[in-house]
């Protein structure tokens, strides 16, 4: 769900997780079902919240509206509507009242999570379908944007709207949205929870006397390699020599300075500290371009991932989709690759440089990290991958902010394909080879063979749900390299075959035909190959 905060730009309120965070095309379906194409104009880093844009003079049917933001309106009691495409149905209205507007940010099983806000809660059923919804009050204006709930139970979680307030004036002005980060994440704790890390009495009172409502400060609770300055467990007692409870005034002031440092006041373990927090981008943080081979899409690791697993921002390249060169090893979405082709990868353009010469169905070594248990399972792994252009060409693409309130541009660069070296064959083994048993099987193991068949999911035809399948091939023409095989073996042209002889040498392969109703294939190799 989405909706429209600025008629007259055509600017459309919803959630990061819908924009996405890479080129993305969309369509908005208005009240009269009316379908125009929109285009992205912003998405926060952190939190969860984005901006699309549509051409307002192209709506025929449906009259011009929009709904007010309210961040001021989000009180606990407020009785609340949530409008939306709730489970998908078309304008579904669910209710609820606000329990509370202090809970820290929700955890969810993935690598991307918010971090320094509160959110609001409220028992609204809300499920798939109600992201990005408003949630209105009686007045009819935003206090909130809808972001997740709970399986199982009607627990709802609203973002509040400080931020994108902030945001949306940015776009309106066509001026760029600063948003800066000190690579600390805090949360929010009661009082009594502080006091068993050092918090002191006079700590408490100074609070109650700005805020004589206060039940708790920040705490930080996890920070980014980095980040030198914090630690886990500072207590935030001022900031800029004001005590600071909440997070909005916490992102005020990052966003105000970035590029500088921050005066921090904190308690460790009991002790006052005054520190110089820097304060970067956070925008710079979040990867802006990412390169495609073979169907693999892998990028930078960026601020999410790296803060996940503790790691530094240049510890390597992170697989957001694998294809068809890095399944070829099982290295699956979500891997750390540090190594390609022996070269370290920090980045992405050590990566492209480790790659651009290696040669088309070229095997070359691989090291990587599985980021979706790291916390368990540290364990480095290798393997080898085939390189595959025939797929696509190494392409890399950067994205470009359009001036003021103009859509991001994402624009792509294909690399040029490597100089026609020759591919570096693969050491011939032992062969197996039995020299006792029945003399029929002695006769015809040196023309017996192991097919491997391989193609990407996204292409399969008549290949298994996995779109990889071996089997047993017989080698019947050596001086036209035909080799019969089934239909499981070999089940269509549009892939990857490799032919293993006698155990001792691997070479390619290509379908040259299968039989449309029996369960027989050809495939044919290179003779020269078999000599």
């Amino acid at each position: 769900t989405g909706f429209v905060v600025d008629k007259e730009r055509g600017l459309i309120l919803t959630n990061r997780h819908i924009t996405g965070v890479g080129p993305v095309r969309a369509t908005a379906i208005f009240d009269r079902h009316e379908e125009l194409e929109v285009e992205v104009v912003y998405r926060d880093p952190i939190h969860d919240f984005g901006f699309f844009r549509y051409d307002p003079s192209r709506l025929r049917l449906t009259s011009a509206a929009e709904i007010v933001l309210d961040p001021a309106g989000l009180t606990v009691g407020s009785e609340i509507r949530v409008v939306g495409n709730d489970a998908g149905e078309k304008l579904q209205i669910l209710s609820g009242t606000i329990a509370r507007v202090d809970r820290n940010v929700p955890e969810f099983n993935s690598v991307y999570n918010d971090e320094n806000t509160f959110y609001a809660g409220a028992s609204a059923g809300t499920s798939g379908g109600s992201s990005g919804s408003p949630v209105l009050i009686a007045s009819g204006r935003a206090v909130a944007l809808n972001a997740a709930g709970t399986d199982g139970a009607a627990s709802s979680f609203f973002l509040p709207l400080h931020r994108v307030c902030y945001s949306l004036e940015k776009l309106r002005h066509g001026l760029p949205v600063p948003r800066g980060t000190c690579m600390a994440a805090f949360l929010f704790k009661a009082f009594d929870e502080l006091i068993k890390v050092g918090l002191q009495q006079r700590h408490e009172e100074e609070v109650r006397a700005v805020f004589a409502d206060a039940t708790g400060m920040l705490i930080v609770d996890s920070v980014l390699c980095e980040q030198k300055v914090l630690r886990p467990g500072d207590i935030l007692l001022r900031l800029e020599s004001q005590v600071c409870i909440n997070f909005v005034q916490l992102e005020e002031r990052l966003d105000a300075n970035v590029g500088s440092c921050l005066a921090v006041l904190v308690s460790r373990g009991g002790l006052e500290m005054e520190l110089q927090v820097p304060i970067v981008d956070l925008h710079a943080l979040i990867p802006r371009s990412y390169a495609e081979l073979g169907l693999d899409v892998v990028h930078g690791l960026g601020y999410h991932a790296a803060r996940r697993a503790h790691l530094p921002l240049d510890s390597g390249i992170y697989l957001a989709r694998p294809g068809y060169i890095f399944e070829s090893l099982n290295c699956d979405w979500g891997s750390l690759i540090i190594s390609a082709a022996g070269k370290p990868t920090p980045n992405l353009d050590a990566f492209v440089k480790a790659i651009e010469d290696i040669p088309d169905r070229q095997y070359f070594p691989v090291l990587w990290y599985d980021l979706r248990d790291f916390r368990r399972d540290r364990q480095m792994k290798t393997g080898f991958a085939k390189m595959s252009r025939a797929w696509s060409p190494l392409r890399i693409w950067h994205c470009k902010k359009g001036a003021g309130d103009g859509p991001e541009c994402w624009e792509s660069m294909d690399m040029p394909l490597p100089s026609s070296l020759p591919r570096i064959p693969e050491p011939p083994g032992r062969a197996a080879m039995l020299t006792g048993g029945d003399k029929l099987v002695r006769s015809l193991q040196a023309s017996l063979v192991t097919v491997r068949f391989r193609t990407d999911q996204r292409f399969i035809t008549e290949a298994s749900d996995t779109g990889a399948s071996e089997g047993v091939g017989l080698l019947v023409d050596a001086e036209r390299g035909l080799i019969l095989t089934d239909r499981h073996s070999a089940p269509q042209s549009l892939g990857d075959i490799e032919v293993t002889l006698a155990g001792s040498a691997t070479v390619d392969g290509e379908v040259f035909f299968i039989h449309p109703l029996h369960n027989l294939a050809f495939i044919r190799v290179d003779p020269a190959a078999l000599a």
